[in-house]
């Protein structure tokens, strides 16, 4: 909830300063450009990578701002909970206990133990698991940085093709102005996705992939 609250808070400040520089702000809107950079930045990313690590960037997304920031020392706690309920009340009260575990990986490594795994075979399929899980955390982040690069490029074509249908009605010199507006709008439109966007989303992603790595290990 602070993190959206700090978010909403930095663009409406962003917002304020750009319609202070600007004047009228509705001269830097385009919805034409938008989409032309938006959609175009989309489907080369579609072109790059599986829809399925889209639909996985999407729910790690979520995932990173509903996240709550545990202390490591928390995680301790809560497993030397769980191995005293396994001495002191057994297997199936471990079972139970272990169901409400605070981390799907430590759920997990609680059923393996439940059903009587060798401590060698849950260490061989837990770093298994442990290795899958990052790899697809990288390649979201890979994706959001290819994203980030994307952006820039596609808001240059658009202002390319922009000068193109400007020099295309050179005979009429009050559309010029207008023209070359809103051909340099998709550069803008790229330069903001890239850093206000995807740049910030990929740091936020890889900053929440280390604290799980972190605890991923402890476990």
């Amino acid at each position: 909830m602070t993190q959206m609250l700090l978010l909403i808070t930095g663009l409406t400040i962003l917002l304020f300063f750009i319609g202070n520089m600007v004047g009228d702000i509705s001269g830097m809107t385009n919805l034409k450009s938008y989409l032309l950079v938006f959609g175009g930045t989309l489907m080369c990313g579609f072109m790059a990578f599986p829809i399925k690590t889209f639909r996985e960037l999407l729910k790690g997304l979520h995932q990173v701002f509903r996240y709550d920031d545990k202390d490591n020392k928390t995680l301790v706690y809560e497993i030397e909970t769980l191995a005293h309920v396994r001495w002191l009340y057994g297997i199936q009260e471990l079972e139970r206990e272990g169901k409400r575990a605070s981390n799907h990986f430590l759920r997990k490594g609680i059923e393996f133990v439940v059903d009587d795994y060798q401590r060698d075979e849950i260490d061989e399929i837990m770093d298994r698991d442990f290795d899958i899980y990052l790899s697809g955390k990288a390649s979201q982040i890979n994706m959001l940085n290819t994203l980030a690069r994307l952006a820039p490029a596609i808001g240059f074509v658009g202002t390319i093709i922009g000068l193109i249908s400007v020099l295309n009605h050179m005979q009429n010199p009050e559309e010029i102005g207008k023209g070359m507006s809103l051909a340099l709008l998709t550069t803008l439109y790229g330069s903001l996705l890239s850093h206000f966007l995807f740049v910030p989303l990929a740091k936020k992603l890889s900053e929440y992939t280390r604290t799980e790595f972190i605890q991923l290990s402890i476990i």
